[in-house]
């Protein structure tokens, strides 16, 4: 790998082909534009149009939110100059939703397609830490917000527009919840607690949450990343990348030797939500509600010291 590969951000597409059980695979890389003397920046998430949007470094090594279209890459105004907002998705349209890093805290953030900023609300009544996730065709926003009382822990939410539209509540008797991914169809998937501690993978659709379980052999825990028009979806059992589809649950096949991986997304069937590809520096850590899911603040610390390595490299 050159160092100018290292430094610029590559989106990876890997392509599985052939049968459900096949080994090839394709991948391509394109290196993505730096911002002007910046060393260092990362891509979070594609949408359907091919528009990108992630981190960079300028030249004084501050980072920046940023969004790449048609190869070109420009900064995204941000609601406060001391505060960095890290894009998680954007759509067909050019929006875009993100999540501020505020330390202990963090709180949700929305760009419209002009690129126009605008915090977004927690639960009403509460004094309530926002993160996004995913956003889909029609701009309704997936996330997860806390609550202060009377259980103080995370809700799945939805947001439309820079409105807190649904908070989807709990599942099956439990007290934590996060929605981690959406279809064009309102669908929404995530991660639900259940009464006896473990966490299960959800899918939610007009105020009924439906428990998918685990597959056999992947013990008490899973969680689902993405859902496509179809229904389809994929997540995680135990750490395995799995896929949910007619009524089962499978294993998803992985290239002999490699780690067990998250999926990001599901496929490129339209009414999808935005695929996404990750370049990760450190080994993911785990946020507050123990769910395995990065905060905003992990990713934020995991952007700079990035850029802090990348800086120390020959051009």
């Amino acid at each position: 790998m050159t160092n100018n590969t290292w430094k610029g951000a590559a989106l990876a597409l890997a392509l599985l082909s052939g049968a459900a059980h096949a080994q090839a695979w394709q991948v391509t890389i394109t290196e993505l534009p730096l911002l002007p003397g910046g060393t260092y920046s990362s891509a979070y998430a594609i949408s359907d149009t091919g528009t990108i949007v992630g981190v960079a470094n300028d030249a004084s090594g501050a980072l920046k939110s940023v969004r790449w279209t048609n190869g070109e890459i420009a900064v995204l105004p941000e609601l406060s100059p001391s505060v960095l907002g890290i894009p998680s998705d954007v759509n067909s349209a050019g929006e875009i939703c993100g999540t501020y890093d505020l330390g202990f805290d963090s709180a949700g953030i929305a760009w419209d397609s002009a690129g126009t900023p605008a915090q977004l609300p927690g639960l009403p009544g509460q004094v309530s830490s926002c993160r996004t996730s995913a956003i889909n065709a029609g701009g309704l926003i997936a996330g997860f917000a806390t609550s202060s009382t009377p259980n103080p822990g995370g809700h799945a939410v939805l947001w439309l527009g820079n409105t807190l539209q649904v908070d989807l509540g709990f599942m099956g008797g439990g007290n934590y919840s996060e929605a981690l991914g959406l279809n064009d169809l309102g669908q929404v998937v995530g991660l639900a607690g259940l009464p006896n501690g473990h966490t299960h993978a959800f899918r939610w659709q007009n105020g009924v949450f439906t428990d998918v379980g685990a597959w056999p052999g992947g013990g008490a825990v899973s969680k689902a990343y993405a859902i496509n028009a179809s229904g389809v979806m994929v997540g995680l059992n135990a750490n395995v990348a799995s896929i949910w589809q007619n009524g089962t649950i499978q294993p998803l096949p992985m290239p002999p030797g490699s780690p067990p991986s998250r999926p990001r997304s599901t496929s490129t069937t339209p009414g999808t939500s935005s695929r996404r590809a990750r370049r990760s520096i450190r080994p993911r850590s785990a946020c507050c509600g123990g769910t395995g899911r990065r905060s905003c603040s992990a990713r934020c610390r995991e952007a700079r010291s990035a850029a802090r390595d990348a800086s120390t490299l020959p051009a």
